[in-house]
C-alpha cells in the first residue's frame, strides 16, 4: 500500500473514520511510519493534484512543470508537451481546440524529426501553456444543489458538461469531448445526439446514477428519445432507465459550452461526393478587408505562389515579415471569397435533404427500369441487361438487349407487362431508351405513369442501382465458376435472376417469390434443399388446397407490408430537421459529376442565380448566357 487516504465532513466524523482504519490496519498487523503520516490537512497534494474539501486543482509544481517546459525542437519533445497537457484535459474545455495545430506539426511517416516552427505556431504554443497554467479547478458534487448535464453532438464529434449551481455561481464538475469514427459519421442527428447523452451517463455515472439531475440538450427531438423508432436509440434508452433525470430543450444559442466542446474534436468524416452538388456561395462579409492588408494578402495567395489554406497563407505572409491585429481572420475572409478557390475545392458541404422512400407497398405496382452496359457481347450479341425490379416484393427481370435502343426498351416492358399486369407507375432516369416516343406511346397504351427521376440523382433509383450491383456480383461469380461468358445472356442470366428473386429481403423480411407466388413456387427446389416425397395419403381437395395456399399468400403480404413500414418509418423519422435549402435570387456554383466536365477545369461551374424551386428541384440562371436551366 502505498498512500491512505482518510477523510470526514467534519472533524467528528473525520476522527471516527481515522480510527475505523487504524483499527483494520492493528487488525492486519499493518505499520505505519509517524514521519510520513499527515493528520487534519484542509489540502492533500496526490500525482500532482490537490484534493481539499471544494474539490480538486492541480499543484504549483505541476503547473510549472507545463510553463517551464521549453519551445520542442523534435517531434518527440513536441509529443512529450503534448501528453503532459493532455493530464489537464478534463479541467479545459477547449483542449483539443489548442491542441489540433500543434499536432498538424507531427508528421508519423517520418520519425523524430526536427520541427520547423513559424511564427504562428510558436503563438499556439504558448497559448496552450498560459490556458494549461490557469485551468480551473472542478468541484465536487454538492447533495444539496441540482446537478445539470449539457450535452450536445456535431457532425464530427460529441461533448458534454456536467456543473452545479450554488449561489448563483456556475461550478463546473466535468467537462467531456469524443470525437466519432468510422460508421458514426453516418449517424442521424437525433442518433449522435442520443449517443452524446447515452456515453455522458455511462461515463460518468458514479456521478449521477444515484443523483436526480436535470438533462439538458438542444436536439428537441430528443424529449421523445424513448418514442424513437431507431433501434440503437431505444437500446440506448432502456440503458439509461436506470438514471434518475427529467429532459429539458435548451436552444444550442445557450448550450454554448457542450455545443462547443463537441466541434473541438477531430474531425473524421469523410468527404462524401454528392453528385451534381449545389454549394450556396458566402454570403458577403459585414467588413471589407483594408486596402493595405488586402494587397498584402494578393501577393501570397495568387496564382502565380499558389492558392493554398489558411494555414499555409498565414506561414508565408510571417515568412515576409509581414504581421498585423486580426491577420487570421482576413486571410480566412480572403480565401472564401476567392473566386478560384471557391470553383477549385475538392470538399463538398454537406446537403440534407427531406427524407423519402422510393418503396412501394402492393406487388407490381410502381417498377423502376435501368440498364447494365456495356459488357462484353454473348452469342446473340447482346451487350447490354436491361434490369425491372419490383419496388415492393423486389422482385428482378433481366432481359439481355443488344443495345439500348426505345424499341429493346418497349420489348422488355412489353414481355414484363405480359407476365405480371401493367404497373401503375414506372420510374427510370431520364435517358433517351426511357424518355422517348416509342415509350411514352407504349405508357398511353397500357395506362402507365412514368416518373422519370432528376438528373444523376440516383438516390431517387436506389432501389434499382443496388439491384444492378448484385445482378453484376453473381454474374461475374457465374462465368467465373463455369469459366465461360459467351452465353451469359441464356444460360447464365436466368441463374442470376433465381439467386436474386429467392434471397429473402431485409425490408420485407421475406424473398421476392415467397410474397409474389407464397408456397406455389419454390425457386430453391433441388438446389438449396433435400426434394420432398410425396406421401402416399389421399390428396387434399383442389378448392381446399387453393384457399389455404391464398390464405398463407395473404398473411405474407401483410407481414411484407407491416416490415417494410417499419423499415420506412425508421428511415423517415431519423433526419436532421435542418435541410439545405437555397433562396431565391442567392448565388450558387454547380459541382457537376466525374465524368460531365473536362479535366483542366474548374471543379465547380458558376456562378449562377436560383430563379426557382420546386421541392429538390432548382431553377438556375447562367449569368453570362442569361439560360435557365433545372437541376
Amino acid at each position: 500500500i502505498d498512500d491512505i487516504f482518510v477523510f470526514g465532513k467534519d472533524e467528528d466524523e473525520f476522527v471516527r473514520n481515522l480510527e475505523t482504519v487504524f483499527a483494520r490496519l492493528r487488525q492486519h498487523k499493518v505499520t505505519l511510519n509517524p514521519k510520513k503520516c499527515r493528520f487534519g490537512l484542509a489540502a492533500v497534494e496526490y500525482v500532482g493534484h490537490v484534493v481539499s474539501a471544494e474539490g480538486i486543482t492541480f499543484s504549483d509544481e505541476k503547473r510549472e512543470k507545463v510553463l517551464e517546459f521549453p519551445l520542442p525542437r523534435t517531434q518527440k519533445d513536441l509529443q512529450a508537451f503534448l501528453g503532459l497537457i493532455n493530464y489537464f484535459r478534463d479541467h479545459i474545455p477547449d483542449m483539443t481546440s489548442h491542441e489540433k495545430p500543434l499536432r498538424a506539426l507531427i508528421d508519423t511517416s517520418k520519425k523524430n524529426t526536427t520541427l520547423t516552427w513559424h511564427p504562428l505556431a510558436v503563438e499556439k504554443f504558448h497559448t496552450a501553456r498560459d490556458i494549461v497554467a490557469r485551468c480551473p479547478a472542478l468541484f465536487f458534487v454538492d447533495a444539496n444543489a441540482t446537478i445539470v448535464v449539457m450535452t450536445d453532438a456535431s457532425d464530427y464529434g460529441v461533448g458534454a458538461y456536467i456543473f452545479q449551481i450554488i449561489d448563483g455561481k456556475e461550478k463546473p464538475i466535468i467537462f467531456f469531448s469524443k470525437a466519432l469514427h468510422g460508421a458514426e459519421l453516418n449517424w442521424a442527428t437525433i442518433e449522435k445526439e442520443a449517443y452524446a447523452i447515452f456515453l455522458t451517463l455511462s461515463k460518468f455515472g458514479h456521478l449521477l446514477r444515484d443523483n436526480k439531475f436535470l438533462l439538458k440538450t438542444d436536439h428537441k427531438n430528443l424529449t421523445y428519445i424513448n418514442a424513437g423508432s431507431s433501434q440503437k436509440v431505444r437500446r440506448w434508452g432502456i440503458a439509461m432507465q436506470e438514471y434518475d433525470f427529467i429532459i429539458e430543450h435548451v436552444p444550442g444559442k445557450d448550450n454554448f459550452v457542450a455545443d462547443s466542446l463537441s466541434r473541438l474534436v477531430a474531425n473524421n468524416s469523410p468527404v462524401k461526393p454528392e453528385v451534381p452538388t449545389l454549394a450556396l456561395i458566402p454570403e458577403v462579409f459585414p467588413r471589407r478587408i483594408p486596402d493595405e492588408h488586402y494587397s498584402v494578402i494578393s501577393d501570397f495567395h495568387n496564382s502565380t505562389v499558389g492558392h493554398f489554406g489558411v494555414e499555409k497563407t498565414l506561414g508565408n505572409i510571417f515568412q515576409g515579415g509581414k504581421k498585423w491585429k486580426g491577420m487570421r481572420k482576413h486571410v480566412r475572409q480572403f480565401i472564401q471569397q476567392c473566386p478560384l478557390c471557391q470553383k477549385l475545392r475538392e470538399t463538398h458541404l454537406a446537403i440534407k435533404t427531406r427524407p423519402f422512400t422510393t418503396a412501394s407497398y402492393t406487388p407490381m405496382e410502381v417498377l423502376n427500369v435501368d440498364t447494365i452496359g456495356p459488357v462484353d457481347p454473348d452469342e446473340d450479341g447482346n451487350t447490354f441487361i436491361l434490369v425491372i425490379i419490383d419496388c415492393f416484393t423486389r422482385w428482378v427481370e433481366l432481359f439481355p438487349t443488344p443495345d439500348t435502343s426505345a424499341k429493346s426498351a418497349a420489348d422488355a416492358l412489353l414481355q414484363h407487362v405480359g407476365r405480371y399486369g401493367a404497373p401503375a407507375t414506372l420510374r427510370s432516369d431520364q435517358g433517351s431508351q426511357f424518355v422517348n416516343g416509342i415509350i411514352e406511346e407504349f405508357n398511353k397504351f397500357a395506362l402507365i405513369q412514368h416518373e422519370p427521376t432528376l438528373a444523376y440523382s440516383k438516390e431517387e433509383n436506389a432501389i434499382v442501382e443496388r439491384a444492378n450491383k448484385e445482378v453484376m456480383r453473381h454474374l461475374r461469380a457465374i462465368i467465373y465458376d463455369q469459366r465461360s461468358q459467351k452465353c451469359w445472356g441464356k444460360h447464365q442470366l436466368p441463374l442470376v435472376m433465381r439467386i436474386l428473386n429467392s434471397e429473402e429481403k431485409t425490408n420485407t423480411g421475406l424473398s421476392p417469390a415467397e410474397i409474389l407466388f407464397g408456397n406455389t413456387v419454390n425457386l430453391g427446389r433441388h438446389i438449396m434443399h433435400t426434394p420432398i416425397t410425396p406421401s402416399g395419403d389421399s390428396p387434399e381437395p383442389l378448392s381446399a388446397y387453393m384457399e389455404k395456399l391464398l390464405t398463407q399468400q395473404a398473411t405474407l403480404i401483410e407481414v411484407a407490408q407491416a416490415t417494410q413500414a417499419e423499415h420506412d418509418s425508421h428511415h423517415l423519422s431519423t433526419f436532421d430537421p435542418a435541410f439545405t435549402e437555397f433562396p431565391i435570387n442567392s448565388y450558387v456554383l454547380l459541382d457537376p459529376p466525374e465524368g460531365k466536365r473536362p479535366k483542366l477545369q474548374t471543379r465547380k461551374k458558376g456562378p449562377y442565380q436560383v430563379i426557382n424551386s420546386i421541392g429538390p428541384k432548382y431553377v438556375l440562371q447562367d449569368l453570362v448566357s442569361g439560360k435557365n436551366f433545372e437541376t
